[in-house]
């Protein structure tokens, strides 16, 4: 037996070696965003969020964050409680999941649980009382492993909030008030009498007194009458999120900021230096410091003895975030805060709002020559500056949806029904061009091939507008009714992604769709964009990459911090990094060097008839030569050296024509792509 565990012992450490060794999914920001619920647990502070999911305290003094999520299946976190060091979360579609290692692996305990929206816990040795949203309380007396409800003589089953005071549990209900139980939660008596708000946010206790926040204020009683008095003196938002007690002092989270007191009596003063204007939904006491999560603008700390808050959002990356945009060091992410800009590669953020009306609705953003666009709810902005300033240039529709842009041209989609715009560039003049659509069609995808333009559909599919035709044609055999949510052209190709059927491939020459997902784990496919001879995929929990034009699909050789529970809904590239995005989390990235190898096959595959549009001289040569590509009418876009196992070698500054590398001896290949997506190669020899 021993040299088996030897052997077992051995293999677990390679393992975490092999895992550590490997690349990550990680994140730069932009951060902040809404925090739910906040708890101490041994060491280290949690927070949770209503979408964006379960994030620990990395230190003591709680200068950063690290994301739990991705071992979560859900990232909607209401409640969280602590039995000893064990850790028990409640969520608003999942139940309840229980960890013992910190939040590093969790196990999801429902037995006798018919309730999975848990809105509040309380927790007392092995017991753990559970309070749900319309399905009142659930009681666990073996740390999780079943449940069984506890609702006699409650008449509100919505349970926002329970606590243990003393000898007695207490709920505060969603408009029934307060019920209290002094038997472990086997009858529970109503306990009102002074109460005037019956919405209860929160509970909190000290010795026999129990306090409870409301949508009209705070009131405290003695746990033995439950007669409540109103304790709001000073108190001027009487919006309370949730009420605390530390020592002697109180904490309230309000809609307008934090307010403190002493116990008795209660007489409280807002303490808002440093906050930013924004509701505070949850407060917590670790140490000698106060956390406060606020609605949208992340975590703030601040010592107890003056309070005075600092930003601490450094890796809680939940902004909710609807648009993504990357080239060279630029990154620009549209979120729920507005547009930031990056100009050294998520290094750091800027927020970028000035005469962008409407910051807080970007569905769209693309880029063309020196000029940034964003598409909103409510109007069509362009930047000259790269965000510093935007100004609104009055297209005539509402909620834009997607931007594709070329090299002279820009066109927009719209929410409403085929409603499609273009634009000559640089000078935007809007003209309608929706000929052809049928009446009841949503563009959702738009894609520029040379002059030609190809829309996706939600249930028709593809159409083409063909450089000088008058309207829309169907581009569909293969691909009939199909929801088309984005597209990719790489050489001769174009891929369309589906939301429910994965990924399909034609020739552009002509319409011949057909379904290319082996290897896929999903064929929910939720974004698709290119780089060289990749083309990317995201689906819920991850991102997929294929090399040869879609015949098969592997997983990028990293470790996967990208939440398992929610879409990947945006894929840009910088030089050498993908950048990704779900809709509650902002960005990630990670290296290019990860995606699965290329072979020579693979960068050839997109040979053309232009081929005798680029040559070498010399060739063979020592790795100094010059790339003469004179006779192309059409700009080129990006230009790559690759060894003939297919390893990228460099990328160089388009247009480059005298190159001098250090490369052994052996067969190379040149590929050059065009602003229009042809691709041109040539082997070289280094000798």
């Amino acid at each position: 037996m021993l040299p088996y565990i030897r052997k077992t012992i051995s293999f677990f450490i390679l393992l975490l070696l092999t895992l550590e060794a490997s690349a990550h999914w990680g994140s730069k920001g932009p951060y902040g965003g809404a925090v739910k619920c906040l708890t101490v647990i041994d060491t280290f502070v949690y927070a949770g969020t209503p979408e964006g999911g379960l994030y620990r305290s990395t230190t003591k003094s709680i200068l950063s964050w690290k994301a739990l999520n991705n071992v979560m299946t859900t990232g909607k976190i209401n409640a969280i409680a602590a039995l000893g060091t064990t850790i028990v979360v409640g969520s608003a579609d999942q139940g309840v999941f229980i960890s013992t290692d910190n939040g590093v692996t969790w196990i999801q305990k429902n037995s006798g649980l018919t309730n999975s929206n848990v809105l509040s816990l309380t927790a007392s040795g092995t017991t753990v009382y559970a309070g749900t949203k319309g399905g009142g309380v659930f009681k666990s007396t073996n740390s999780g492993d079943s449940w069984s409800t506890v609702n006699s003589g409650l008449s509100n089953l919505t349970i926002n909030t329970l606590a243990s005071a003393s000898f007695v549990l207490v709920a505060g209900t969603n408009g029934g008030g307060i019920f209290y139980s002094i038997n472990g939660g086997s009858s529970w008596s109503a306990g009102n009498t002074g109460l005037t708000n019956l919405t209860v946010t929160s509970l909190a206790t000290s010795g026999s007194t129990v306090f409870a926040s409301t949508k009209g204020g705070i009131f405290s009683a003695d746990a033995a009458t439950f007669t409540w008095s109103a304790a709001n003196t000073g108190l001027t938002n009487t919006n309370v999120s949730q009420v605390i007690i530390s020592g002697s002092t109180a904490y309230a989270a309000t809609s307008i900021g934090v307010f403190t007191s002493a116990t008795s009596p209660l007489s409280w003063t807002i303490e808002n230096t440093g906050l930013p204007t924004d509701t505070v939904s949850a407060l917590a006491v670790y140490d000698t410091k106060l956390i406060a999560g606020t609605s949208h603008s992340g975590l703030y700390t601040s010592d107890l003895a003056t309070i005075s808050w600092t930003e601490r959002n450094t890796s809680f990356n939940n902004l909710k975030t609807y648009a993504l945009y990357a080239n060279g060091n630029l990154i620009v992410v549209a979120t729920e805060k507005g547009v930031y800009v990056s100009r050294n590669l998520a290094g750091s953020y800027t927020l970028s709002n000035h005469g962008l009306t409407d910051s807080l609705h970007v569905n769209c953003l693309a880029f063309s020559g020196t000029k940034l666009f964003a598409g909103t709810w409510y109007g069509f902005y362009e930047s000259s500056d790269t965000g510093k300033t935007w100004t609104n240039t009055n297209l005539p529709a509402l909620d834009i949806k997607i931007i594709a842009v070329s090299n002279d041209k820009i066109v927009i989609g719209t929410s409403s029904n085929a409603s499609v715009y273009i634009s000559p560039l640089p000078t935007i003049s809007w003209s309608n061009f929706n000929s052809g659509f049928q009446s009841n069609t949503t563009i959702e995808s738009l894609i520029f091939n040379g002059d030609d333009v190809y829309a996706g559909t939600n249930s028709e599919g593809v159409y083409v507008y063909k450089s000088g035709a008058q309207y829309w044609t169907y581009f569909n055999t293969g691909m009939n009714n199909q929801h088309v949510s984005s597209m990719a052209i790489i050489g001769n190709k174009i891929f369309g992604a589906t939301p429910n059927n994965g990924v399909f491939v034609s020739n552009l020459s002509s319409a011949a769709w057909n379904l290319s997902n082996s290897g896929l784990p999903d064929v929910h496919i939720t974004s698709m964009a290119t780089t060289g001879q990749y083309i990317l995929v995201g689906y819920k929990g991850g991102v997929y990459a294929s090399s040869d034009n879609g015949t098969s699909w592997q997983s990028p050789n990293v470790l996967l911090n990208i939440p398992p529970y929610t879409n990947v809904t945006n894929i840009a590239f910088s030089t050498d990094r993908i950048f990704i995005t779900t809709p509650y989390n902002s960005v990630y990235s990670n290296a290019k060097t990860e995606l699965p190898p290329l072979t020579a096959t693979g960068i050839l595959d997109g040979e053309s008839t232009w081929n005798n549009n680029l040559r070498v001289t010399p060739n063979p040569n020592s790795g100094t030569f010059k790339l003469d590509y004179s006779t192309l009418n059409v700009q080129v876009s990006e230009l790559s050296i690759y060894n003939y196992s297919g390893q990228l070698m460099d990328t160089f500054v388009k247009g480059e024509e005298n190159i001098s590398v250090n490369y052994p001896q052996g067969i190379y290949v040149i590929r050059l792509k065009t602003k229009t997506n042809e691709v041109i190669t040539q082997k070289m020899i280094i000798q």
